[in-house]
Parts: C-alpha cells; structure tokens; sequence
C-alpha cells in the first residue's frame, strides 16, 4: 500500500505541475491577446491591472486545490490507521 500512496502523490505533484504550467501558458495568451485587441499591439497598461487579478484568482485556487489535496492526504491516512487496526484483529 506504501507503494501505491507515493505513486499517487507522485502523480499529483506532476498533475498539479502541469496544472500551474497550463494557468500560466493561459494567462499569458490572455494577456497578449487582451493587449492586441486593446492597444493594437503588446504593451504595458491597463492589461497589467486585468492580468494582475487573474494572477490572484489563480493563486487562489492552487491554494484551495492545496486544502483539497491536503484532505485527500488525511483520508489516506485513516485508511492506513483503519488497515491497521483491522489487520490486529484478524490476528487474534
């Protein structure tokens, strides 16, 4: 079981790698094409503002991600705790 819990949280820290790699690709194309559309080329205004506060929305949300996964974490470990106590008994 300890094998298969490290191959999780492995997996999750690579989805949650690629998650943020994703946020900020996308992020960066909003930016650009915010500045294209606004100013008819890239630069530095407005969009800063806009892009700033996407930048708290997504910092936001890989916290709560981080809450979540951390409650995952925690179930796994009552499940080992459960395993555990179960196994004693059957010994008895």
């Amino acid at each position: 079981m300890e094998e298969h819990i490290k191959k999780y949280r492995t997996w999750r820290a690579l989805g949650n790698a690629f998650y943020l790699f994703v946020c900020i690709f996308l992020i960066g194309c909003i930016w650009q094409l915010l500045e294209m559309h606004l100013y008819g080329r890239i630069q530095h205004r407005k969009v800063d503002d806009i892009i700033n506060l996407l930048y708290v929305y997504a910092i936001y949300c890989a916290y709560r991600k981080g809450v979540k996964d951390g409650m995952v974490d925690m179930e796994i470990a009552l499940y080992k705790h459960q395993t555990n106590i179960h196994k004693g008994s059957d010994r008895k």
